[in-house]
């Protein structure tokens, strides 16, 4: 009876001498891991006080007069007719906003990655690695990206049933990503719904990457800390210049140029990226080849359809005007 007690307590100490070294080296991997990102993405703040010509109180990067009053430089005299640059007046430091979003009020509860990231100083090899390096993503074979307008509108039930038919054609391709602007409004919405109306197995086979601006992210201070789990609400604000976060992505890249309430500083970069990815040579068999890119530019078309719509209304209006004048 001794020598079994003695043995059972050497197995429980080895054991609990194993799970020490699994939890220390999972703690290791975890802090290499916050180290590679905050060495290698920036974030980007105004670094001097520029006012715009339509608030003289806000400066041209969005912020009001008080928010720059710690700056030194606020009251340094400013060449006439100097005008706000993202790349001038900005300057970068270490990213301070990284981790997981738990979606809070969607019908299903999910999660994703993010992490807040410069326009100017990310590179797209850097965030290549980070997605499947630190993400686990796998390569893609076939690159999907979503472009279109941010305002809110709805479609005509034949134009949805094509539209997500489409869409959801080329998501089920094995190794597919599917790239869009990533908050709640405009195709994107649209994109998202394609996403979470099917089911829930094929939704975590879909891989949906949003790229948006950081400075239009609503409540993006919850998002601030490092290695952070934060509770989201997909809840937005009425009249406001922010969107929040469409839950049905799975990861965030949030591209700051230094400026808030804007859109538009995400686009070079998004660029970047894509252009990279498609770049990149992949197997096939036997084969070389890359990766296929396929823009969806439905969405352009309907508006080219909306702009012709409303040129020939004026174009009437004038021609019965100039009837009604000769009257």
């Amino acid at each position: 009876m001794t020598t079994l007690r003695v043995s059972t307590r050497k197995e429980e100490k080895h054991a609990t001498d194993s799970f020490s070294l699994v939890r220390q080296l999972s703690g290791q991997i975890a802090g290499s891991q916050r180290s590679w990102v905050e060495k290698t993405f920036y974030k980007r703040e105004c670094c001097k006080f520029i006012a715009s010509l339509r608030d003289p109180g806000k400066c041209c990067c969005g912020r009001n007069k008080d928010w720059h009053d710690t700056l030194s430089n606020l009251y340094s005299p400013s060449p006439v007719n100097e005008k706000w640059h993202p790349y001038g007046h900005t300057q970068s430091y270490p990213t301070n906003a990284y981790g997981t979003i738990e979606f809070q009020g969607a019908p299903h509860p999910s999660k994703a990655q993010y992490v807040r990231l410069s326009s100017f100083d990310s590179k797209p090899e850097q965030v290549l690695q980070l997605l499947q390096k630190h993400w686990s993503l796998d390569f893609p074979k076939l690159l999907i990206t979503v472009h279109g307008g941010i305002l809110n509108f709805d479609l005509q039930p034949k134009l949805k049933r094509v539209f997500r038919k489409g869409l959801l054609k080329a998501a089920k391709t094995t190794g597919a990503w599917i790239i869009t602007g990533g908050t709640n409004t405009g195709v994107t919405r649209h994109v998202g719904d394609t996403i979470s109306d099917r089911t829930t197995k094929l939704k975590n086979k879909v891989v949906a990457i949003g790229i948006a601006p950081w400075g239009i992210v609503e409540n993006k201070e919850d998002l601030i800390g490092k290695d952070k789990v934060v509770p989201y609400h997909c809840v937005s604000s009425p009249k406001t210049n922010y969107a929040v976060l469409n839950s049905n992505h799975s990861y965030f890249l949030l591209v700051d140029n230094g400026t808030v309430g804007k859109y538009g500083g995400e686009i070079i970069f998004r660029k970047r990226l894509e252009k990279y990815i498609a770049q990149q040579k992949i197997s096939i068999g036997d084969n070389e080849t890359n990766v296929f890119l396929r823009g969806i530019q439905f969405f352009r078309v309907l508006r080219l359809r909306i702009i012709r719509v409303l040129l020939t209304k004026i174009k009437k209006r004038c021609c019965r005007d100039r009837r009604d004048t000769s009257i």
